[in-house]
């Protein structure tokens, strides 16, 4: 999906699920951080690589449980979309 996105010229914001693994490669001033996504076995075996993606991890309390969101952006700039403000906009979706 990432892939086919950015093949696209566009940009994506999405949840990714907690088995994902996401090393941090640098963290940003916002406490979002670089790290890179593997390409599945079929896309590596067409010559797929990695991408770099930014991660925004953050909890929301929701009926006194809390839940952890994992979101990751092609939107690296951080004076233009901050973390928080990217959080809100992924919970305003339709």
């Amino acid at each position: 999906m990432v892939r086919g996105t950015l093949a696209q010229k566009c940009d994506y914001l999405g949840r990714v699920p907690k088995n994902i693994r996401l090393p941090v490669e640098k963290v940003l001033e916002d406490g979002s951080y670089l790290s890179w996504i593997a390409p599945d076995g079929k896309s590596k075996k067409k010559g797929g690589t990695k991408i770099m993606v930014r991660v925004i991890e953050y909890t929301i309390d929701t009926e006194g449980e809390p839940e952890i969101y994992r979101l990751i952006t092609s939107l690296t700039d951080i004076a233009l979309f901050p973390a928080l403000l990217l959080a809100m906009e992924y919970h305003q979706r339709a």
